[in-house]
């Protein structure tokens, strides 16, 4: 059943889609589209940060705009097979940071995301992400262990997943370092978690906000911090960055809605539109904030803009890696 022409006129004035004057910015067809029920695809285990990001997006989209959303949590393959075999008609998305693009360049998926899929919004920055150990590894901040791991080279196993931004970010530490680490297949944030305080696992990255509730646990320890910037994260104020402690380790986190290629440049400019207010809804701020990240708005060209650099800066990193495998 339709719902009324009120409810939908108040729902686009709250997403920004109809001005106060009640000139539309796009047009009625594409304001039609954005009643339909959207699937957000999201390639990771429910609870993580990608999952997380994804949710935070689907909840603001509901209740500013009363879209029905449905997450669908995949492997990688499965969600990336699911938007590039979708119709570019704004019923399908999926949300990821610069992993996909290093996936690409590594090898790990078959097509370019700039051509198979369409940037809507950038919308959010995963912010800082945390190292951690074992809680009873014999040291207790990242010089301790940059020097225990010079002193057993290849000893300490660290945790990525193949082809993906945690290789990227584990090539990152040792460049900086000088380690030698033995790397495991570790595939979702759970696994990493669960193999680190299982004793399993040496050395892996995480989210701040579950960093923060293993180590209060006793099962990990945190050896700092890195992200977008060199500061640590005020709402994590216990834990030094890398950069802070001498280790040059950055790493750019934004977070991209994508659409199927495809997608007319009028209504892929009303979904972004429809997000142009996220970035003053607190429980989106919050539930960020929590992951020491932060959300951000970015209208439809320099979202598309951003995602091109983006694309070029991971590629300059892949190349100096030796991760890069295209050609």
């Amino acid at each position: 059943m339709k719902r009324p022409a009120s409810a939908l006129i108040m729902g686009l004035l709250a997403a920004g889609l109809v001005c106060a004057n009640g000139q539309g910015q796009s047009e009625t067809a594409d304001a039609a589209q954005l009643q339909k029920t959207l699937t957000m695809y999201v390639g990771a285990k429910a609870g993580g940060a990608s999952d997380i990001a994804a949710r935070t997006l689907t909840t603001y989209l509901q209740a500013s705009t009363e879209i029905n959303c449905a997450v669908v949590n995949q492997d990688a393959a499965a969600a990336y097979q699911s938007v590039l075999l979708a119709k570019p008609d704004g019923t399908t998305f999926t949300v990821q940071h610069p992993g996909i693009i290093v996936s690409y360049l590594a090898g790990g998926i078959d097509f370019d995301p700039r051509e198979k899929f369409s940037v809507i919004c950038e919308y959010a920055d995963m912010g800082d992400n945390a190292l951690i150990v074992p809680a009873k590894a014999p040291y207790s901040d990242m010089k301790e262990f940059v020097d225990y791991c010079r002193s057993h080279p290849g000893e300490v196993s660290a945790a990525i997943a193949t082809n993906s931004t945690s290789q990227l970010i584990m090539g990152l530490v040792t460049r900086a370092t000088g380690i030698k680490l033995k790397f495991v297949e570790a595939s979702s944030e759970s696994d990493k978690l669960t193999g680190i305080a299982g004793g399993f696992i040496g050395f892996a990255n995480c989210s701040l906000k579950n960093a923060k509730q293993y180590e209060e646990a006793g099962m990990v320890k945190v050896m700092g911090t890195f992200g977008s910037g060199k500061d640590n994260n005020p709402r994590y104020p216990q834990w030094k960055s890398l950069p802070q402690q001498g280790y040059d380790v950055t790493i750019n986190g934004r977070v991209f809605l994508f659409a199927p290629a495809g997608i007319d440049d009028k209504l892929a400019e009303a979904y972004n539109l429809a997000l142009k207010n996220i970035v003053t809804d607190k429980k989106a701020s919050e539930t960020f904030g929590a992951l020491g990240g932060s959300i951000v708005w970015a209208d439809l060209a320099t979202s598309r803009k951003n995602f091109n650099d983006a694309f070029d800066e991971f590629k300059q990193i892949a190349d100096e890696l030796g991760m890069t495998k295209i050609k």
